[in-house]
This record gives structure tokens, C-alpha cells and sequence, in this order.
């Protein structure tokens, strides 16, 4: 346990939780629950040896600090972690609420297989991280972390029935996420991709007759499972002009998988969000 001040917060709290989580709990001499919390927690964080710190801010003394925090009620504990608050709980819990509030801090193995797995995924090591990222949810099925990045990398590595299969396990939450979302267009993509003909017989098809629907949205998806979005929203919008109730709108459902992907504020997406509204409107 340590006592901070406005002179030492940012080594001891910011820069420390930058290699440990760092409880910090403001106090002040006068309140009879802080006396009843302080206690536990030293006693609760000494188990942990150094997994994490204990950082104690007397509000009476450092006004400056308590301000910068939004300190209205004590006890007020806030857990850091990297420079930021991560967590918090206001009032003298229980020991047990305590040792959970603590518990959650903590690195996992998961946890830190997932950071590694990110990191080589950065490093553009994809087979390296994907074994990484299935070593941690090894050691934690549910991992949210671990399981979004086994999917984006089979994604990345073009492995379509293994990223399916990443994709149907993850949770009901997780699959509503926005980079989630993108995934699955790709996914959906590649399937469309898979069962179309070449582009230049698609090609050969609208030469012939340039209202053959079937061939034009066949080639609009082939050039979207090429990351080819352009061409893809522009062939999609072209089909949507002819048809918008082609295969129950599936042009226009195409195009917003497309946004998706390409980052629902990009200069594309805004391009063509604009044209998909004139269009239907």
C-alpha cells in the first residue's frame, strides 16, 4: 500500500497501472466507513502479492485530485489500469464483493494469450497469431477477445468453412458487434463468390444482353469477395435502379454489408449511401 498526493499520483497510480492494475481509494480521516473499508482492502490486496497495488488519496488533503476524479461520496474506490479507470464501486463492500471486484482485474491466462495473439496479428503473423488466439480460448472457451480475433484472422487468411464455423460459435452478443458485422459481409462474400461464374463470362452476359439482372448481380458480388467495393456498389446500385425488389432487395442489402466493411463513415460508404438514397427515394 502506498499514500499518494497531487505531487506523486501520476508516477505511483497512472504510470504504475501501466504495469499493474492500481486500486486507488479516496478516504478521508472523518469517515467512519472508510475506516471499516481501508482495512479490508490492504488486507485483501497483500493476498495477491504484487498482482495488484494499493493507492490511497485522503480527499480532505488533495482537493485538486478528488475534483479531477468526480469525487462526491467516500469511500470511492477506482481501479486503473494503463493510465485509465477501468472500473470503480462507491461505499465499504463486503470482503467477498471485494476479492471479486480484485479478481476481475487480474490478467487471465486467456487474457494474456489473447494480447500476445494481437500482437503477432499486428506483426502480420497470421498462422502465429491464430494458434495463439486458439491456445487462450483453450483456457477460456468464452474469451470475447480471443474469439473475435480466431475469426478475423481465419477471415484475413481466406480459411471461409474455418471462419464460419469461428463465426457460429461466437456469442449472440458478440455477433452484433460492428467489426463482427464486417466479418460476416466478408464471409457472406466468399460464399457468393464460391458459386458464381467467372467474371468473364458475367461480363460476356451483359454484353449480350444488358439487362440480364441475374448476371449483373453476379458480378457486382464477385468484384465485392475481391474487395473490389467500387465497382461492386456501383453494379449493385445499377441492379437496384432495374429492380429494387430483386431477390427480396438484395442489392441494397449487399450494399450496406459493403458499408460495413468499408467503415460506415468512409468517403465510399458516404458516396454511396447518398446514391442508395436517391435511388430508392
Amino acid at each position: 500500500m502506498v499514500d499518494t498526493d497531487e505531487a506523486t499520483f501520476d508516477r505511483l497510480v497512472i504510470e504504475a497501472s501501466h504495469r499493474v492494475p492500481v486500486l486507488v481509494d479516496f478516504w478521508a480521516e472523518w469517515c467512519g466507513p472508510c475506516r471499516y473499508l481501508g482495512p479490508i482492502l490492504e488486507e485483501v490486496v497483500e493476498k495477491y502479492e504484487g498482482q495488484v497495488v494499493l493507492a490511497k488519496v485522503d480527499t480532505d488533503r488533495n482537493f485538486t485530485l478528488a475534483q479531477r476524479y468526480r469525487i462526491q461520496t467516500i469511500p470511492s474506490v477506482k481501479a486503473f489500469r494503463n493510465g485509465k479507470v477501468v472500473d470503480e464501486f462507491i461505499g465499504a463492500l463486503p470482503e467477498p464483493s471485494i476479492r471479486e471486484f480484485i479478481r476481475r482485474l487480474i490478467p487471465t491466462k486467456a487474457d494474456e494469450l489473447a494480447g500476445q495473439a494481437a500482437r503477432l496479428e499486428s506483426e502480420q503473423r497470421g498462422e502465429d497469431a491464430l494458434g495463439t488466439y486458439r491456445e487462450a480460448l483453450q483456457a477460456d472457451p468464452r474469451h470475447a477477445a480471443a474469439s473475435v480475433g480466431e475469426l478475423r484472422v481465419l477471415v484475413r487468411l481466406e480459411r471461409w468453412p474455418d471462419a464460419q464455423a469461428a463465426y457460429d460459435r461466437l456469442a449472440g452478443p458478440l455477433q452484433v458487434q460492428d467489426d463482427v458485422i464486417a466479418l460476416k459481409a466478408r464471409l457472406d462474400l466468399a460464399r457468393l463468390e464460391a458459386t458464381a461464374p467467372s467474371m468473364d463470362d458475367l461480363r460476356a452476359a451483359l454484353r449480350r444482353n444488358p439487362q440480364d439482372i441475374e448476371a449483373r448481380f453476379q458480378l457486382a458480388s464477385l468484384h465485392a469477395a475481391k474487395q473490389q467495393y467500387r465497382e461492386a456498389l456501383e453494379e449493385y446500385l445499377t441492379v437496384l435502379k432495374q429492380d429494387r425488389r430483386f431477390k427480396d432487395g438484395a442489392a441494397r442489402k449487399m450494399m450496406l454489408h459493403i458499408f460495413e466493411i468499408v467503415g460506415a463513415r468512409s468517403p465510399l460508404a458516404e458516396e454511396y449511401r447518398e446514391k442508395l438514397a436517391r435511388a430508392i427515394f
